[in-house]
């Protein structure tokens, strides 16, 4: 029996960590963003919130489109154009999304469509959930999504991202909500838009 077989690390120069970190470094602003008013804040970190919240698996680029649907009870944000899907597997269409230079999910529709009951209430029900997120911190350090362990790694980034773009953005610090109402919520979507 041999009692001094030595354990040898898995990994012992990180390579495994090199990517990740170089992901991490590469999604953040490169240039001075300007401030931000309190309802520009609200309208971007509504969007990202919402574009975060929504399922994928692949990496965001920036000005690439995206298309976010409603599939009850998830959010999905696709590579398929509505148009090309045809039979309606990902769900209702809400809205066309980039992820801009400056690392804030943008929303984009034709116009301003009628919103069937279920995104209406999805919309409310994600207001509700940011808004519970936003009143249990104080700090805006303690707001912003620096790294939340529990979102899927791409997503992770993306969030991280956008805490590097509105932190030094937010003109008072702090990133309040205004009171959830349903023609709030839905200006607020509908502006992000």
């Amino acid at each position: 029996m041999r009692t001094n077989v030595p354990v040898s690390a898995p990994n012992p120069q990180g390579k495994a960590t090199l990517p990740t970190l170089e992901r991490l470094a590469a999604a953040r602003p490169t240039d001075t963003l300007p401030a931000l008013s309190r309802e520009q804040t609200h309208r971007a970190y509504f969007a990202a919130s919402l574009v975060l919240s929504a399922k994928f698996n692949f990496e965001p680029r920036r000005g690439q489109p995206y298309f976010l649907y409603y599939k009850a009870p998830d959010w999905q944000l696709s590579l398929i154009d509505p148009a090309h899907d045809r039979r309606g597997t990902l769900g209702t269409f809400f809205a066309r999304c980039t992820l801009g230079n400056d690392w804030l999910w943008h929303l984009h529709a034709e116009s301003q469509p009628h919103l069937d009951s279920a995104i209406t209430e999805a919309l409310l029900e994600h207001y509700a959930r940011m808004s519970r997120f936003l009143a249990s911190h104080t700090r805006l350090e303690d707001q912003l999504p620096w790294y939340p362990s529990h979102l899927p790694f791409h997503h992770r980034v993306a969030a991280r991202a956008l805490a590097l773009s509105l932190r030094p953005r937010i003109a008072d610090g702090v990133l309040a909500l205004p009171p959830k109402d349903a023609e709030t919520v839905l200006r607020l979507a509908y502006a992000s838009i």
